[in-house]
């Protein structure tokens, strides 16, 4: 039996993301209004400061995947040393280490 429920668009709210052994705690709460693609099968949050653009079928799945994404800029941009970096990377790096504060997580 399929349920039919009425697709939830509502913002997500973003406190802390965990992963990879890191711990990425927002300075202040992080809004994402979803809205659908164009064909209307995907859920999509895209955030241009934060180089941010992902979409999944079910709003759990978008969520797993944002934490994913942020994780991953993270990694890539806010972990990394500025001579490794053009203009536009380390600025995504400042706007990241502006809006998280980040631990490694103890093993």
């Amino acid at each position: 039996m399929t349920e039919i429920r009425e697709l939830d668009l509502s913002p997500f709210a973003l406190t802390h993301v965990c992963g990879n052994g890191m711990s990425l705690v927002a300075r202040t709460p992080l809004s994402f209004k979803p809205m659908l693609d164009e064909t209307r099968q995907f859920i999509c949050l895209r955030d241009e400061n934060l180089s941010i653009n992902v979409f999944a079928e079910t709003r759990q799945k978008l969520s797993v995947e944002l934490d994913e994404q942020i994780l991953m800029l993270w990694s890539e941009y806010a972990l990394a040393a500025d001579d490794t970096l053009d203009g536009v990377a380390q600025r995504l790096k400042r706007r990241l280490l502006d809006i998280f504060d980040g631990a490694e997580n103890a093993a």
